[in-house]
Formats: structure tokens, C-alpha cells, sequence
């Protein structure tokens, strides 16, 4: 059994994981530590559920004690030893009880857990893992076949791995990026609402939430192959630097050249405007800094705006550059911004 010490220095390590605070050899060592047993990798995957569900946005009132109940049970139900392994011994750095502390505000705020478990199963390898990450969050996480997955704001993937089907598939709503891990005659499928992406080893950005008319592809490295649901018998396949843009109204799907390595800028906290439509920019911004944008003329919607900002840069910051030309205009009040095309409005 791994002593207090022992086990507070690798919950710091966790949090500094989940937060994006770890640093390259310190990375190394978790990795490494998280492979040494079933048990440590019970553990780690403990935090990562409590601290997303701490980060909910949700609004609506629930049973604080009765979801931290299901938590419990769902740790139960995944340990992989006969035994119990005593919950409270893990939490006792004084990084996670702070954690702890604001999980049992937030919780009474949230109406699901984010990550909706894993289950495995010493007769086979199947694996199910989830997660959402929400507005005005980020997240990098490691799936149990080692692809590693940067997922942006108002993103939610439930990862599956069936070992008698030999295919990993992942279902995604938002934006993520990807550096898939081989496994040798195992594909790995990205499903999303209108196209699969199909991989055995690359890395790619996908762009595919609800609310915007379009999903993207980027490749970076290797190759894919893309069915959309509308053809599900023909297959495009793209090759580094191809960037193909799924029109959901008119189902047609284009493939052009870009610099790939350019997709996954949003990881680094940049935020690239390419001729994009305000209202696509508008979704954008509402996810990366969890605010509402409503645009009150409907004439200015398909304005489109080049730029590249920065995350530490404010919304008003952000706002004002468009806004230099004085063709549009903003009021906010709170969280709520509202866009004009006429100045007189905001009066």
C-alpha cells in the first residue's frame, strides 16, 4: 500500500495534469506511474471524473447526495480487485481538498455527472470512457489505447472499445484534436452527427458541433478516410494538409489545401478568424469565453471578418477590434452581448 506522502505528491500531479499545468517530465513520470497497476489507473480516473464534474455549467437543482452516491457505486463497480479500495485514503492533498470543497457547491448545480463512467472487465478488454468539457474550459486527457485527445470548450466525446468487434470508436460534438495510437488490425472511427472519420494512426483537428452549419477535418499527419451519412457507400480520403468542409444544408463536401498544422491553434489559446461568418464567430466566442451573443440585425450575419487573438485577451477586447470599422456595434450587460449594425440602436 503507497503511503499519505506518496499518494499526495501524484494527486498533485493529477490536478496539474487535468489542468494543464504539468510539465513535460513530470508528464513522463505520471504516465509511468499510472501504468504500474490497474489500481493506480483506478485512481487517476477518479479525480478526472469529480473534477469535471465540479465544472459544470448546468443550471437546474439536483441530489447533491444522492450523484455523489452514484459516484461511489460507479468506483465500486469499476475496481478491478475483489476488494474494496478505501475512497477517503485517496483524497488528502491539500491541492484536492480545495477541489473537494467546490465540487460540493457546484454539484448542487449540476443535473448529470460530465464523465459518465468506465467499466472493465478482467475476462476481456472492453473499455467505455466519457467526458464533456464546458464553455470557457479546455482539456487534454489520454484514452485507455494512449490516443491522445485536446479537447476545446463545449465538447463532449464517449469513447468505446469492444475487443470482439477489434474497432475503437469515438462519438464527438465539438471540437477536438487528435493523435490516434496504432493498434495493429483495430481501426479507430470518429463519429459525428453527419460524418465518420476513419483512422489506424494519425493526427487530425475536427470541428463538429450542433449548432454551426458546417463540420471541418484537418489533417496533419498520416491519412483518413471520411463517409458522410448522405453517401454512405463512397469514401474521400485525405491526405496531410487537406482540410475537408461538410455543408449540413446542402450536403456537399470540399476538400482543399491548408496549412494543417494551423487547425489545432486553438490549443495553444489562439483564436483565428479566416473569412469566417459572424455568426459562426459568434458561436465561437460563446463557447471559448461562455457568454451569449445575440446578433440583432439579421443583415450583418454573414459578414465575414478575418483576425487572430489570443485567450488572454478579454471578450471587449476582442469585440472592439471587430467592431474598428464602425460598421457593427456591441452593447454588453453581463454575459449578454448584443451586436448592431446601426449605432443608433444601442441608444
Amino acid at each position: 500500500m503507497k503511503n499519505i506522502e506518496e499518494l499526495n505528491d501524484i494527486d498533485e500531479l493529477i490536478i496539474d495534469y487535468i489542468t494543464g499545468q504539468l510539465t513535460p517530465d513530470k508528464f513522463n513520470y505520471l504516465n509511468l506511474w499510472t501504468a504500474e497497476s490497474k489500481e493506480n489507473l483506478l485512481h487517476f480516473r477518479e479525480l478526472q471524473e469529480i473534477w469535471y464534474a465540479s465544472s459544470s455549467k448546468k443550471e437546474e437543482m439536483f441530489d447533491k447526495s444522492l450523484a455523489y452516491s452514484r459516484f461511489q457505486y460507479r468506483v465500486k463497480e469499476a475496481n478491478l480487485s475483489s476488494k474494496e479500495i478505501p475512497i477517503k485514503r485517496f483524497y488528502t492533498s491539500k491541492k484536492f481538498l480545495q477541489l473537494a470543497a467546490a465540487v460540493a457547491v457546484i454539484l448542487v448545480l449540476s443535473t448529470t455527472y460530465l464523465l459518465k463512467g468506465f467499466s472493465f472487465s478482467e475476462n476481456s478488454k472492453d473499455e467505455f470512457y466519457s467526458i464533456t468539457v464546458p464553455y470557457g474550459a479546455k482539456s487534454q486527457i489520454t484514452l485507455p489505447d494512449n490516443t491522445k485527445v485536446l479537447l476545446n470548450s463545449g465538447t463532449t466525446i464517449k469513447y468505446s472499445y469492444i475487443a470482439r468487434d477489434k474497432v475503437r470508436r469515438l462519438v464527438l460534438t465539438g471540437e477536438a484534436y487528435f493523435e490516434v495510437a496504432k493498434m495493429k488490425g483495430v481501426p479507430f472511427i470518429v463519429e459525428t452527427d453527419r460524418l465518420d472519420i476513419k483512422v489506424l494512426g494519425t493526427k487530425f483537428n475536427v470541428v463538429s458541433y450542433n449548432e454551426d452549419s458546417q463540420i471541418n477535418v484537418t489533417l496533419i499527419e498520416g491519412s483518413i478516410a471520411l463517409k458522410t451519412d448522405n453517401d454512405v457507400n463512397k469514401s474521400f480520403l485525405l491526405t496531410p494538409n487537406n482540410c475537408a468542409t461538410f455543408d449540413k444544408s446542402s450536403n456537399k463536401l470540399e476538400i482543399k489545401n491548408v496549412d494543417g498544422s494551423l487547425s489545432k491553434q486553438w490549443s495553444q489559446g489562439v483564436i483565428t478568424f479566416e473569412a469566417e461568418r459572424l455568426e459562426q464567430i459568434a458561436h465561437r466566442l460563446e463557447r471559448e469565453y461562455n457568454v451569449k451573443i445575440e446578433i440583432i440585425d439579421t443583415s450583418i450575419t454573414n459578414s465575414h471578418f478575418y483576425g487572430a487573438f489570443n485567450k488572454s485577451q478579454s471578450i471587449k477586447e476582442i469585440l472592439d477590434i471587430i467592431t474598428l470599422n464602425d460598421k457593427l456595434h456591441y452593447r454588453m450587460k453581463g454575459n449578454i452581448i448584443q451586436v448592431f449594425a446601426n449605432e443608433k440602436k444601442l441608444k
